[in-house]
Order: structure tokens, then sequence, then C-alpha cells
């Protein structure tokens, strides 16, 4: 089974593109430098190739469709990073707990009792 899930532009992304656009391109006309305009224009070009389209989630990876070539993650592998972050976060409270219990043992033998 897969599903696919469309992306579109909110109006913050079109505006903040749009200005960078007309203020490089009023920085190229003061300062007569044709190429920081085509800069501008090639960096707003490649942002949007690269960015996402849409993502398509089948039963054995995500898929985050772009203009500019696909990036295929398979679930696979992020089960296997969440599992093995589990077991770190597992194996530090577990630390943790150890070093409490013998911090206890040592006050209670050493420093809490009435001397040999």
């Amino acid at each position: 089974m897969t599903a696919w899930f469309p992306l579109r532009y909110d109006t913050t992304t079109k505006v903040v593109s749009g200005a960078f656009c007309v203020i490089m391109l009023a920085v190229a006309w003061m300062v007569h430098a044709v190429a920081v305009g085509a800069i501008a224009i090639v960096i707003v070009l490649l942002g949007y190739a690269w960015s996402p389209r849409g993502y398509l989630v089948s039963d054995d990876a995500v898929v985050v469709k772009r203009l500019i070539g696909d990036v295929k993650i398979p679930l696979a592998e992020s089960l296997a990073a969440k599992a093995r972050n589990a077991l770190r976060a597992r194996a530090e409270r577990a630390a943790e707990a150890e070093a409490g219990k013998a911090l206890r043992q040592f006050c209670a033998t050493h420093v809490c009792s009435n001397g040999p």
C-alpha cells in the first residue's frame, strides 16, 4: 500500500523568495553587475528544484519527491536507528541508577555509620 502526500509552498515561503529576488535584482541594478542578478536567480531556482514536492509512503520506504532526484529512506534503517536510540537511553538510565545505588551504599557504610 502506498500513500501520496503532496506539498505546497505557504505564503511566507513565496513572499520571502520573491523579496529575495527583488532585493538581489535591485542590488545588481545599483552596482551594474548582471552576475549578481544571475546568481540570485540561480539560487532561487536551485532551492526550488531541491525542495520537496511531496512524500510517497509505502510499506518499506518513504520517498521524498523532488524535481532534482528523489530521496528514498528505507523504513528498516529508520526503525533500526530508533531501536538503537532506545537501547542507548535504557543503558544510560541503568548506568545512572547503578551510580546512585553505589553512592547510597558508600554513604551508608562510610559516612552515615558511627564508625568502627
